[in-house]
């Protein structure tokens, strides 16, 4: 059996597919998001870039939406990043950093938007994959599934904003090492330095276990959601005291909010007729 760097490495094949590339679904108050190319590894091109980016324009249109499930499909791979095809058609440094620009803007809406999004990786996650794996706030894993930035062993360095994401999600002493030895690591390894959040043993429990995360997050305040939303990418942007003026105006804006008025109606009509 080849190694995950063999089968990165290679130019993936082309394929015949009668379904679309991207996928998006409706349940409820949660959309999932699926990449859909299993063979070639849900690899990203230029359709893939596209498909993305109509999903997020419905997405726009969904107010009733809160929540975002991203996986892959099929049972071998959640993102193998650019598609190798598609790279050697396009050869030219301005072809690289159009990628970059378009790829950034995809992912900055995932992470950047007010909705949560839950990543679930249904398996190997590789080079761009990892990067994709970044911009998602929550990361649930299959126990099988292996993880491993390649760029450096291809010549390449993160394009998608993989080495900020990296260092404020791990630190800069685990997302440099991972970065620079292109290592791969197996799903307990991934948990243990804080890549994933979660694992599922069998991938069949993978998308319960996202659809009970987030229905845990749509059972609460959407404007709580999206205030911590903020609260986090302020801090990570701006520091501690900008994060801490913000948090203040927004719980200002919250104190007054229809939400917690009305829990604190509900709360005063308990104490006044105690069971």
């Amino acid at each position: 059996m080849p190694s995950i760097s063999t089968e990165l490495e290679r130019q993936l094949p082309p394929v015949e597919r009668e379904l679309p590339p991207v996928m998006l679904e409706f349940h409820a108050a949660v959309a999932v998001l699926r990449l859909n190319r299993p063979a070639v590894h849900n690899a990203i091109n230029v359709e893939v870039m596209l498909g993305l980016e109509e999903a997020l324009d419905r997405l726009d249109q969904r107010d009733e939406v809160r929540v975002v499930i991203l996986t892959g499909a099929g049972e071998r791979s959640f993102c193998a990043g650019a598609d190798l095809n598609e790279i050697a058609r396009r050869p030219n440094r301005g072809d690289g950093e159009a990628m970059s620009r378009r790829m950034k803007g995809i992912l900055g809406r995932l992470a950047d938007g007010a909705r949560p999004v839950i990543a679930a990786v249904n398996g190997n996650t590789l080079g761009g994959g990892c990067e994709v794996l970044l911009a998602c706030h929550l990361r649930i894993a299959v126990a099988s599934a292996r993880f491993s930035f390649r760029h450096a062993a291809m010549g390449v360095v993160t394009g998608w904003g993989g080495t900020a994401r990296a260092i404020s999600l791990l630190g800069s002493g685990q997302a440099v090492r991972l970065l620079l030895t292109a290592e791969t690591l197996n799903a307990q390894e991934a948990l243990r330095v804080g890549l994933v959040d979660a694992l599922v043993d069998a991938s069949d429990g993978l998308m319960d276990e996202a659809m009970r995360l987030a229905g845990s997050i749509c059972a609460n305040a959407e404007s709580s959601v999206a205030s911590f939303l903020e609260l986090v990418r302020t801090y990570e942007r701006e520091g501690r005291e900008a994060a801490d003026r913000r948090e203040t105006e927004l719980f200002g804006q919250c104190w007054v909010g229809e939400h917690f008025r009305r829990r604190v109606s509900e709360w005063k009509a308990k104490a006044r007729n105690p069971p």
